[in-house]
C-alpha cells in the first residue's frame, strides 16, 4: 500500500494508527455506491478525459473509500453519484493512499486488478463550473464531457 503525503511512505502500522477510528475527524458509513470517476486528460487527446464506472465503500464527510477498474494518474480527479438528485454535481477529489489487492478480481478488466484509493473530498463542482475547468485546463478548447441526461 501506498500513501501520498510529501513523497514519504508509510509503513501499514503507520497508516492503521493514521486510520484509527480516534485520529478520524468524521466517522465512516460503510456505504456501497456507484459512481462516475472522470479523470480530465489535458493532453489534447481527442477523447477530454478517461471516464471509468467505480464504486465506494465507506465514505465520511472529509472522504471516501474507491474501487475502479483501473489505476488513476491523476493526483485530481472528479466522482459523481449517476443515480443521485443532485447527478449533475463533481465532487473534486485528491488520492491519499493506494493499493492494488492481489485477490480482488476485476470482473470489468480481467487482465488488470482492481485499483483501490482512498480519497479527500476537496470540493463540489456544478456541472457548469466542472465543464469550465475542464475547457480552462485544455486552453479553451469547448467540449462536453458527458452526454446530457
Amino acid at each position: 500500500m501506498q500513501f501520498r503525503n510529501q513523497s514519504n511512505m508509510l509503513t501499514l502500522e503507520e497508516l492503521d494508527l493514521v486510520t484509527s477510528s480516534d485520529q478520524r475527524l468524521h466517522p465512516r458509513f460503510e456505504q456501497q455506491l456507484s459512481v462516475q470517476v472522470v479523470c480530465p486528460r489535458v493532453d489534447r487527446a481527442p477523447v477530454g478525459s478517461d471516464i471509468y464506472l467505480g464504486w465506494i465503500d465507506d465514505v465520511s464527510e472529509a472522504g471516501a473509500k474507491l474501487r475502479i477498474p483501473r489505476s488513476v494518474t491523476a493526483d485530481r480527479f472528479y466522482i459523481r453519484f449517476p443515480e443521485a438528485p443532485s447527478r449533475n454535481d463533481f465532487i473534486e477529489c485528491c488520492i491519499m493512499w493506494t493499493d492494488i489487492p492481489a485477490d480482488e478480481p476485476n470482473a470489468l478488466m480481467p487482465s488488470e486488478a482492481m485499483f483501490r484509493c482512498g480519497v479527500e473530498f476537496q470540493q463540489v463542482l456544478s456541472r457548469e463550473e466542472f465543464e469550465q475547468r475542464l475547457i480552462d485546463a485544455r486552453g479553451g478548447e469547448e467540449w462536453s464531457v458527458l452526454r446530457e441526461r
